[in-house]
């Protein structure tokens, strides 16, 4: 198995150039290792010969040397968010921004609009994930992956762009026309006070805004549409 990662390549898509054993080195290694360790220490203690025993315990031993990182990190590494299973406590931490979470995820079924914040998953389409809802644009670099010439995809990104910068020419036209049930604007874009002023004005006809922050100048909620 070692050996062919070392000969072989796993071209998914994506990786190319130097990135072209991201795949063999960082997915494959990990459960060949531990698998490995596995198997063959069973086999080796339970030979009969004393030198095979002894050889698995010694290298066991060395491996387990690894619980003191373990450990250290469990120690001193901070836990802010310790038994939130669901995965909200780092996106929630802002009152405001979980007291939106809560009412989208207790909201009627529809369309989420999110800012995509970059092609890669940072950030992008976790809200209307929380709250079990489909969003428009998923994850660009996995839309690219799974498509090998997503088309609409990029035009589709500049769309969303120019709309959270409070640019788009017929912003309403784009979110009725995309069927868009739910448009958030989280603690991430709360600092964008010229960009919220343009987009209420635009939309507010089609679409009410549900705010969920206290500061007259930090909005933090998202719009919903009329009706």
């Amino acid at each position: 198995m070692l050996a062919a990662t070392e000969l072989l390549n796993a071209f998914d898509g994506t990786y190319r150039g130097d990135m072209i054993r991201f795949n063999p080195a960082m997915k494959w290694w990990g459960w060949i290792f531990s698998g490995g360790v596995f198997a063959l220490s069973a086999c080796l203690l339970a030979s009969e010969r004393r030198i095979a025993r002894l050889a698995a315990t010694l290298i066991l031993l060395l491996l387990s040397t690894y619980a003191f990182d373990v450990g250290r990190f469990w120690v001193e590494w901070g836990k802010p968010y310790a038994g939130q299973l669901d995965g909200t406590g780092f996106y929630a931490s802002d009152p405001a921004n979980g007291r939106m979470m809560r009412w989208l995820g207790d909201a009627q079924p529809g369309i989420v609009l999110e800012k995509v914040y970059d092609s890669r998953p940072i950030d992008t389409g976790i809200y209307g994930s929380f709250a079990v809802k489909p969003g428009l644009v998923g994850v660009p670099w996995i839309l690219q992956t799974l498509r090998s010439d997503p088309t609409e995809l990029p035009g589709l990104v500049a769309e969303i762009q120019s709309f959270f910068a409070g640019r788009h020419p017929e912003p309403a036209r784009f979110l009725t026309g995309y069927d868009v049930r739910y448009v958030v604007w989280s603690v991430r874009e709360s600092g964008d006070l010229e960009a919220w002023q343009a987009i209420d004005r635009a939309i507010g006809d089609r679409y009410r805004w549900v705010e969920f922050s206290p500061d007259a100048d930090r909005h933090v909620g998202l719009w919903a549409r009329r009706g």
